[in-house]
């Protein structure tokens, strides 16, 4: 039979802090060292029920779990463990957790990926920078030139082409823009040639010679700044069919005019004109009526007066509009504006009566349209009173608003910009109750690497969701304060001890029941153990038969505690000392001295609570 002792001996003796197993010599780094050459170390194997069943599992517990094939620990605390395995590599190199710098073998593409499984995007890097980056919606980002070897497949129909953060509009087209530079989408096409069958352009500038060897259809207004060379016959002219395309239209018979009928143009003889009209070029001396338009009630009933080519003045048969395409001028200084017959006074201006009415002059101006539009270069307002504006203003170019240097625009309670003045230096602005204020850093609602001041009752550092607060130095973590039971981690405490004697005045830090952290006297160790001493030197000029000794404030005797008296070298050998039974209370005991305690002799007492 073997048998284990284990001893603990308090300030008299050295104990082994480690263990060996299999040698004799235990590496004085590991608290168990194990040594074999045929064997190896078995973890306890259980099933998830029996995992699940272990009663508050210590931090960093190991098992092997029999159901899921896996060593695992717990990463949590034992009131609320946390069961994590660990990342498996196979002996192969190709099976495990890991995708292999050589390739893996045997994956399953229903299971194995290389991506991220939360909202946060996929990041490649060579060098150290970033090079490509899918992002969670699934769009891919590449940060540098891209060489494509292969197809691109755009599935589908709703699967754009980014270029820069922008997928263009529908019908740009893509161009480059260079070495070193993204392509971009346009509307704008700039081509050395072209060989095409079908050419759809829409394009609004083609520089340089373009030969159409075939039908050519423009859907829209096309420019040329060099007239084209159209194929045309002699004398022939391009008119548009009712088809809406250009046709040709023969010359006429000679001295034959060209005129609208129906309205196409047509080649007629001016005599016949002239009979079939009465108003004449130079005008009629016997007019057969003073109309002059269209009588027509049906079809074509406009009239399109014109001078120089231009439609000046368009009268509308349907609407009974009148319709000025042309400046109107009135010539002279005599020449009124009358609106239903008045011409208004000096200063009066025009104003809407609405649909159906006329316009009347007005001495006040009351605009109620929903936008005013002022394209004037300066627009100056004299009056008394203040100007509101009830709905948008909008600025074609920023206005010049007077404002003092370093003053800012907020808006008040009434809803109107007021300048608010500069802080001092280094102020920030901050809203404090809904209003942006000035506020210099130490007063700032956040912690200032300066100081602050004004830190009221409530202010603290920390979190106020279920995080952990983490203080770090140089990137590392060095304090940590858990989010469910405040437990506080300190990493600067790990590693090996001081092996420095402790100083006189080093002392302990405890906890106290409310959590705060206090220095305490090393005898703290030995009063949490129930042990306390002290040292009674009698200090008069004559000896002492009977001491009382009080313990130290905070700590209680009790009846079946063991007491030490231990004198110091004296002259007197007859200072025995011994306790007398039943002279104790809860803080004191009372040692008599049958032979005296001579002046100066001093003795050292421990109680040890049991």
């Amino acid at each position: 039979m073997v048998c284990t002792i284990l001893v603990l001996a308090i300030g008299i003796a050295t104990a082994q802090d480690n263990v060996g197993i299999g040698t004799a010599t235990p590496d004085p780094s590991a608290l168990l060292d194990l040594s074999a050459t045929n064997k190896g170390l078995l973890i306890p194997r259980v099933t998830v029920a029996q995992r699940d069943a272990i009663s508050l599992p210590a931090t960093g517990l190991m098992i092997y779990n029999l159901d899921q094939k896996e060593f695992q620990y717990n990463s949590g605390i034992p009131s609320a463990p946390v069961w994590r395995r660990f990342i498996s590599i196979g002996t192969d190199g190709n099976s495990g957790d890991f995708w292999t710098l050589t390739g893996n073998a045997g994956t399953d593409q229903t299971r194995h990926y290389l991506g991220t499984r939360d909202a946060a995007p996929l990041v490649m890097k060579t060098n150290d920078t970033t090079r490509l980056t899918i992002s969670p919606l699934g769009i891919i980002t590449a940060d540098g030139p891209v060489r494509i070897m292969k197809t691109i497949d755009l599935s589908g129909a709703t699967v754009p082409f980014w270029l820069n953060g922008q997928a263009g509009t529908q019908g740009q087209v893509m161009i480059s823009n260079g070495p070193l530079a993204t392509p971009s989408y346009t509307s704008r096409l700039s081509l050395q040639s072209i060989t095409t069958d079908t050419l759809n352009a829409g394009v609004t500038n083609i520089s340089g010679p373009l030969t159409v060897n075939g039908p050519t259809i423009f859907n829209d207004t096309v420019r040329f700044s060099i007239f084209p060379k159209l194929p045309l016959p002699h004398n022939n002219m391009f008119v548009g069919s009712t088809a809406g395309y250009a046709e040709y239209l023969p010359p006429g018979a000679d001295s034959s005019f060209l005129g609208l009928f129906n309205g196409r143009p047509t080649w007629f003889n001016l005599s016949s004109l002239i009979r079939s009209q009465s108003w004449t070029v130079g005008g009629n001396t016997t007019p057969g009526s003073p109309i002059i338009g269209n009588m027509a009630t049906s079809g074509i009933m406009d009239l399109d007066v014109r001078a120089g080519g231009r439609s000046l003045i368009m009268l509308n048969g349907s609407s009974g509009l009148i319709d000025i395409k042309g400046p109107l001028n009135l010539m002279g200084n005599t020449t009124p504006l009358t609106l239903n017959g008045n011409a208004g006074n000096e200063g009066s201006v025009m104003v809407s009566k609405g649909v159906g009415q006329t316009p009347v002059w007005s001495g006040a101006l009351l605009v109620s349209d929903t936008n005013i539009i002022i394209s004037a270069p300066k627009f100056t307002t004299s009056s008394t009173t203040t100007t509101t504006h009830y709905g948008p203003t909008i600025f074609t170019q920023l206005p010049q608003i007077p404002l003092l240097s370093g003053h800012i625009l907020v808006g008040n309670s009434q809803d109107i910009a007021v300048p608010l003045p500069p802080g001092i230096d280094g102020a920030m602005l901050q809203i404090q109750l809904g209003r942006p204020i000035w506020q210099s850093p130490e007063r700032a609602n956040y912690w200032s690497r300066a100081g602050n001041t004004g830190i009221g009752p409530t202010d603290y550092i920390g979190t106020t969701d279920d995080n952990d607060v983490r203080i770090s130095t140089n990137g590392t973590t060095r304090v940590n304060i858990a989010r469910s039971t405040g437990s506080v981690s300190m990493t600067s405490l790990s590693g090996a001890p001081v092996i420095a004697p402790v100083a006189s005045d080093d002392g302990l830090v405890v906890a106290t029941g409310n959590g705060t952290l206090t220095k305490r006297d090393k005898s703290s160790v030995l009063a949490m153990l129930g042990i306390y001493g002290g040292r009674y030197q009698n200090g008069t000029a004559s000896p002492e038969f009977t001491v009382v000794i009080t313990l130290p404030a905070g700590s209680t005797l009790d009846p079946q505690a063991a007491i030490s008296l231990t004198p110091e070298a004296s002259s007197s050998v007859s200072a025995t000392p011994f306790v007398v039974n039943g002279s104790r209370t809860a803080t004191t005991f009372i040692i008599n001295f049958p032979g005296g305690l001579n002046p100066g002799e001093a003795i050292n007492w421990m109680v040890k609570n049991p």
